[in-house]
């Protein structure tokens, strides 16, 4: 009902707590998706907004239906179970979140087939992308409807074997600081389950074969997202409906005009030292291909399409709510832990 019904018939049926999927969309976009930086993760901050609009969302379904709850996904469970066939866990069944891959990378089955990203957003939000979708500015899809993939160009699950592990979350526990904890809730503890199941698509022919090899490839986002948020990489500010998806694509201007070289770029950007493992990925380039840092820097500039849970965008997908419901959890775990006498906690953050 939240991805279903715009604002105002929502309150108007369900009352004042009641919002909307959208809502929530252009919430995360607005904190995470600033070009100035990521509000919402980087530091501190990922505990206390996800926690804050998991609380809303709450809120939200229970002026919808007031036997819900905010609920948690506990995946350290698949992990165990499963392990690379994290894929059949039950929450991709149709009666519950959706199949996490198809031929088109739009969610078809299930109950939420289909699910619609809001058009014409521009009235609405202040972040779209090009074709007016309430998405991320530099995930050019003009496919309006969820989307997802269990690999990173070409790379199954981000080559990841599993979901993150009990043991995982039990590393981040040994040193007692929170803010050990808060950085593992954002990264190792949650961070490849949004990956895995968004996904990275739609780069050039050229490149697949290389990257299907790679150990991981969800730096190249990261490192797309890093040179757009220093004005490198720029993407069309709106686009027909009827336009071709490679008119609208991102790019890097001053690399086009000439007024600058790759190598001038990647290495003023801090790009070329900041992929793991410290700016190895650009020597083991130069060392296994005959890609040149100006094809490199071009395969960033494009940035390619991510699956909505890879994005600004991530309450997009309906599986963004029970992943912060675990970390929000374990760090309640951790200070009950601490209360009890069993964990020395500083929570100096």
């Amino acid at each position: 009902v939240l991805y279903a019904t715009p604002d105002a018939d929502g309150l108007r049926l369900y009352g004042d707590d009641f919002r909307s999927g959208d809502y929530f969309v252009r919430m995360h976009l607005k904190g995470a998706a600033d070009r100035s930086c990521d509000h919402w993760h980087d530091d501190a901050g990922v505990v206390n907004h996800h926690a804050g609009i998991t609380w809303l969302f709450e809120a939200a379904l229970r002026s919808v239906d007031a036997s819900t709850a905010a609920h948690y996904w506990d995946y350290t469970v698949d992990a165990a179970d499963l392990g690379d066939a994290w894929p059949e866990s039950f929450v991709f069944g149709d009666d519950w979140f959706g199949a996490p891959e198809s031929d088109t990378h739009v969610v078809s089955r299930g109950r939420f087939a289909f699910t619609a990203v809001r058009r014409n957003a521009a009235g609405y939000a202040n972040t779209t992308n090009a074709f007016g979708l309430l998405r991320s500015p530099w995930n050019a899809s003009p496919v309006p409807f969820l989307a997802r993939s269990t690999s990173t160009l070409g790379l199954r699950g981000n080559g990841y074997g599993t979901f993150p592990t009990c043991a995982m979350f039990a590393s981040v526990l040994r040193d007692g600081k929170l803010s050990t904890i808060l950085r593992g809730a954002n990264g190792q503890l949650h961070g490849p389950v949004h990956i895995m199941v968004g996904g990275h698509w739609g780069v050039d022919d050229a490149w697949k074969t290389y990257l299907a090899s790679q150990k991981s490839n969800d730096y190249w986002l990261l490192l797309s997202k890093y040179l757009w948020r220093q004005g490198y990489v720029e993407c069309p500010a709106a686009c027909s409906d009827d336009a071709p998806k490679s008119a609208c694509a991102c790019a890097c201007p001053a690399l086009d005009a000439g007024d600058l070289d790759a190598a001038t770029i990647l290495v003023d950007s801090d790009v070329a030292d900041l992929a793991p493992p410290q700016g190895q990925w650009l020597e083991k380039l130069r060392r296994e291909t005959n890609f040149t840092e100006d094809d490199a820097l071009r395969l960033l500039c494009a940035v390619g399409t991510p699956g909505e849970l890879f994005t600004s965008a991530a309450p997009q997908d309906p599986l963004f709510w029970p992943l912060h419901g675990n970390a929000e959890r374990f760090l309640a775990y951790a200070r009950a832990l601490a209360a009890a006498g069993e964990l020395d906690l500083d929570e100096t953050w």
